[in-house]
């Protein structure tokens, strides 16, 4: 018989429910299974859960081997060997004695920590061939690499995703965070008053339960908030119970770091300037190539993580394993590396800026969103070290993307130090418009806050620089013309001054037609044909409304632009909405549509009220005004979660939507109506698009009259 060894644990393994259950699931079908994953994730907890759980299963016995005081490859076997109670054997005749043992033995063999002895993967492989009936759990930070292993990843603990509480407390990682924590402060609570912390506690841990563990404690004399803001002390200690190399996180990482050869170290420690994760050829543009192979070295030893956010690898670092990879970049190095980071940041946003304009939006767009706190990163990096040139290339770039993404209080934020440091440099050569498209980006920022004045000012303020520099190329600058003018347009609109709206929207059409087609040109002609057409329907043109809205509406769809697709139907839906509310019902719902394929919420929002509004007056049955009153509530979380309009040109009726409101309010009454509404509010943005694509249009008979409101 083989004896029962397994450690006692003296806590509770928490949030591994899923995980425990297929593990089971796996060792019951194959022989040699492999728990890697990062240090301190819980490797050797789950492998003990594990076999606990399994007993039923191997009537001969399990035996767990601990192997991290060992410094050589060939100790293994003989660490078996002891472990199962046989004489001392070295070499071959450790294999010997082993199979000669179990030989038949229905039994489960537990080696924990098995990282820095791979080589001894091939003597563990031949065991399980010589032995039929045995079971391997092995313990590893990286895979064993042997014909049969079947690798289970441990991935750290789930960490909230928002800040709500119920949320929050639904987490793993703060269910472990909190049951270490009364451990010591037995009155510790996860409540509404600290769950938003405890959420960015987790979060900074990286949701790592030995970092849990270790921070968790230190509630007995410091508040949540203080321990957020001295985490790294808080990782300096733990238990005296636990090995060495565990009792704090800086040397949990040492001593997967020194498994490493150094091109594969060298590698670790500039990874750390990433920010959020990367793509490998981004890693390749700041690297150079021949990094794959200590890439993947970083991988199998789960101090980098790999996941397919858009069915491509995109590769990331816990946040305590990124910061222990920062702390060991010497001043030097960092440099080089942050220039070298910022530099194939810049050539990314480069590429991806023209294709915000047409077919290829979404995925640039959501790449860009990917690659954004990089983007950020490499930003406050060239502000820092004065290179405001590289800063401004960034921002020229990027404010497309922050407008449709709704990141305009970062994109203000970022054009105005890109404005501020470039104040007062001389109007001429080639760096003439630097200061003029950081204040171009700065009026569109300002223009999507509400804050008119200030993106007047920028835009008055660039066409003047613009007219003024001189060595610049004349195509940049009438490029930079045609924006500042067609900003100068929408500022004028949402001012009430519908006459110089129209002169500027047709200068800058004219001025834009002059453009070459792989410059803003041809974007700024269907924009202002569009908000030409705002103009129109402000002044009560509705000929000339619809006019410019379907010419709008035809370029864009010529070159695959969505963004100028929905302005445009959302003015036809209006202009159709008196005469056929069914033709702009199919305007709205392809509008609500192209937002969720752009990600452009404030869109979403506008889209959303409208249709709400087109609907209302004759909603029907009970169902169909429990829709409408949920997509009030998602437009209104859309609007809250960009924090503001954005889209300010649109032409929106407040008293009309205040109206909708009633109606729909009385129909359901004042309980449901809050029921439904809360439940719009909670709703993912991708059921809100599939609940607005599922209202019909009336028939005459079922509208019937129009309510009073």
């Amino acid at each position: 018989m083989v004896p029962d060894a397994l450690p006692l644990a003296t806590t509770p393994l928490l949030g591994r429910s899923d995980d425990l259950e297929r593990l089971l699931d796996v060792l019951g079908r194959e022989r040699l299974v492999t728990l890697t994953g990062t240090g301190g994730v819980g490797k050797t907890r789950l492998a003990v859960a594990a076999a606990l759980a399994a007993a039923d299963r191997f009537p001969d016995g399990t035996v767990f081997v601990p192997l991290a005081v060992l410094d050589d490859a060939a100790a293994v076997l003989p660490a078996v060997v002891r472990a199962l109670g046989l004489p001392a054997a070295e070499g071959p005749h450790a294999l010997a004695a082993v199979v000669a043992h179990l030989g038949t033995s229905r039994a489960l063999l537990v080696l924990d920590n098995c990282e820095h002895l791979l080589d001894a993967a091939v003597d563990v492989a031949a065991l399980v061939r010589r032995c039929p009936q045995l079971v391997v759990l092995a313990t590893s930070r990286a895979p064993l690499r042997v014909s049969g292993e079947v690798e289970h990843r441990v991935a750290p603990l789930r960490v909230p995703a928002g800040t709500a509480v119920e949320d929050v407390l639904g987490a793993p990682a703060v269910q472990l965070f909190a049951e270490r924590a009364r451990a010591v402060a037995p009155a510790f609570v996860v409540d509404e008053r600290n769950a938003a912390v405890v959420a960015d506690i987790c979060r900074a841990l990286g949701g790592i339960p030995l970092a849990i563990e270790l921070a968790a404690p230190r509630i007995r004399v410091l508040g949540p908030a203080e321990l957020l803001s001295r985490l790294d002390h808080a990782l300096s200690s733990g238990p005296r119970d636990l090995p060495a190399r565990q009792r704090t996180m800086r040397a949990t990482l040492d001593w997967s770091y020194g498994l490493l050869d150094e091109p594969s170290r060298r590698l670790y420690r500039r990874l750390s300037v990433f920010t959020g994760g990367w793509t490998l050829p981004v890693l390749e543009d700041v690297e150079g190539p021949g990094v794959l192979e200590q890439l993947e070295a970083l991988v199998e030893t789960s101090l980098v993580s790999v996941s397919f956010p858009d069915g491509e690898p995109r590769y990331a670092m816990l946040v305590p394993t990124q910061q222990h990879a920062r702390r060991l970049l010497g001043d030097d190095e960092l440099a080089e590396v942050s220039r070298a980071h910022a530099e194939a940041h810049v050539r990314l946003v480069e590429r991806a800026a023209p294709q915000y304009r047409g077919p290829g939006q979404v995925r640039w767009l959501q790449r860009t969103e990917l690659e954004h706190a990089n983007v950020l990163a490499a930003f406050e990096w060239a502000m820092a070290a004065g290179e405001h040139a590289t800063a401004a290339r960034l921002t020229w770039a990027t404010w497309l993307f922050w407008w449709l993404h709704g990141h305009v209080v970062v994109g203000r934020r970022c054009a105005r130090a890109v404005v501020d440091a470039t104040a007062g440099s001389p109007l001429e050569g080639p760096a003439a418009l630097v200061p003029v498209r950081a204040r171009i980006a700065l009026g569109a920022m300002a223009f999507a806050q509400g804050d008119f004045a200030a993106a007047s000012g920028s835009w008055a303020r660039a066409l003047a620089d613009a007219e003024r520099a001189v060595g610049v190329d004349p195509v940049e600058r009438d490029e930079a013309r045609a924006n500042c003018i067609a900003g100068a347009g929408i500022c004028a609109q949402v001012g009430g001054d519908l006459a110089a709206a129209a002169q500027a929207h047709r200068r800058a059409i004219e001025l834009a037609l002059t453009l070459p087609p792989d410059t803003y040109g041809p974007w700024i002609v269907r924009l202002n044909r569009v908000w030409l057409g705002t103009v129109h329907w402000r002044a009560g043109d509705a000929a000339a409304a619809r006019h410019e809205a379907e010419s709008g509406l035809a370029l864009a769809r010529r070159d695959g632009d969505r963004l100028a697709t929905f302005l445009a139907l959302y003015n036809l839906a209006q202009a159709d909405a008196g005469t056929d509310p069914t033709r702009a019902l199919r305007h709205l719902q392809e509008g609500i549509e192209l937002s969720e394929q752009m990600g452009d919420l404030a869109n979403l929002a506008y889209f959303l009220e409208a249709l709400v509004v087109l609907r209302a007056p004759g909603a029907g049955g009970g169902e169909d005004v429990a829709a409408l009153v949920r997509l009030l509530g998602a437009a209104s979380a859309a609007r809250e979660t960009v924090g503001f309009e954005v889209h300010n040109y649109y032409l929106s009726d407040s008293v009309e939507r205040e109206a909708a409101e009633a109606r729909l309010r009385a129909a359901l009454g004042e309980e449901r109506y809050a029921r439904e509404l809360a439940a719009g509010r909670r709703a993912p943005v991708a059921e809100s698009v599939r609940t607005a694509g599922r209202v019909r249009p009336l028939t005459a008979a079922a509208a019937g009259p129009t309510p009073a409101s």
